[in-house]
């Protein structure tokens, strides 16, 4: 059942595009997020963005790395404005 309770909401799930950090960003695009998905792997995120569907940005970056991170700030913010939402479920090998 939908309730939309993300409608309208900027929501950032960093390593969304495997395993739980996927299923949390479907859980949250099926509520009507706005939804900016995370990771290493470019070909990765931008089949699992599509896959995902609704309103879903996918932006390369390794948390691991403090310039990549920076960078994503600024994309985001020029792109969304705010975050409303920010889970993480990356991990580094």
């Amino acid at each position: 059942m939908t309730r939309n309770l993300f409608e309208g909401k900027n929501v950032l799930v960093v390593g969304g595009n495997s395993g739980i950090g996927l299923a949390a960003a479907k859980a949250f695009s099926q509520e009507g997020a706005n939804l900016i998905i995370t990771g290493r792997n470019v070909e990765t995120l931008t089949s699992k963005a599509d896959e995902i569907g609704g309103r879903t940005s996918a932006y390369q970056c390794d948390v691991t790395d403090m310039e990549q991170i920076k960078d994503l700030v600024v994309k985001v913010e020029l792109e969304f404005g705010y975050i409303d939402v920010q889970k993480s479920w990356s991990v580094s090998n």
